[in-house]
């Protein structure tokens, strides 16, 4: 695909039909990054509540880089974000977790020397409710959870770990989940069962859930997706349209 067609196809990103509902979350024309290099450069984008959105790319697409001026640990030279219909484009991540967002980066998500059950206690340190319904709750879901609630997290397997992670960010009952690339570095099987936890939680929750991926497993339980490439959004689409985009398919899988 050419360069014009690349211009063209980003031009359109926000005419496609077939959105419903409401903005929740909103990034509009942000340009960020690390000392004075940029790594994004006008991305735009936009979740709509009670929706489960991917954000894909390939590797230093700045994926990574988004989620964290979303966060609020990067703060943008440029744009806007909003949640909620407010303005909290210069928040800190402590302020954007009071707001709802709870986001579970790619490592150092659980605390290995802790047990299962003291984790999901850690997650929930700015919960004003009663912290044992959460814990039901995330039990309800996760069985396996309850079983090894006293088993030191560390020595879970991966996808467990990635699990226990999930779910002590629902832990203080948010309105957002963000995930950053939850099933990286899983076998095949362990991706399915992290996905399928992940769409139970939006279902069970009514979570709107932000979910950052390499690969594509997660696209079909995605209901709108965005690729990013180069720091640049430049593909959005329903989730079910993305594979058979011809940007995504010669950018990002191959052609």
């Amino acid at each position: 695909m050419t360069s014009e067609q690349v211009k063209e196809e980003k031009e359109s990103t926000d005419e496609v039909e077939g959105r419903e509902g409401e903005a929740l979350l909103e990034v509009e024309g942000v340009t960020a990054g690390y000392g004075d290099i940029d790594v994004l450069f006008d991305a735009s984008m936009q979740v709509n509540r009670g929706e489960f959105a991917v954000l894909i790319g390939p590797n230093g697409a700045g994926k990574t880089s988004l989620i964290r001026t979303i966060d609020g640990v990067i703060d943008p030279r440029e744009g806007e974000v909003r949640f909620d219909g407010e303005e909290v484009t210069h928040l800190s991540p402590a302020d954007m977790l009071a707001k709802g967002v709870s986001t579970v980066p790619q490592e150092g998500n659980i605390f290995t020397d802790m047990s299962v059950q003291d984790n999901l206690k850690m997650g929930a340190y700015t919960y004003g409710g009663p912290i044992e319904e959460r814990l039901e709750l995330v039990y309800d879901l996760f069985p396996i959870l309850k079983e090894r609630s006293d088993q030191e997290a560390g020595t879970m397997s991966g996808g467990q770990r990635q699990m226990l992670a999930i779910s002590r960010g629902t832990m203080v009952n948010p309105s957002m989940l963000v995930l950053d690339e939850p099933t990286a570095g899983l076998q095949p099987n362990l991706v399915t069962d992290v996905l399928e936890a992940i769409q139970t939680l939006k279902k069970e929750e009514n979570l709107t859930i932000l979910l950052v991926a390499q690969t594509e497993n997660a696209i079909p339980m995605a209901d709108w997706g965005y690729l990013l490439r180069s720091g640049e959004i430049v593909v959005g689409d329903k989730a079910d349209r993305l594979l058979d985009n011809e940007l995504v398919s010669d950018l990002y899988f191959g052609g």
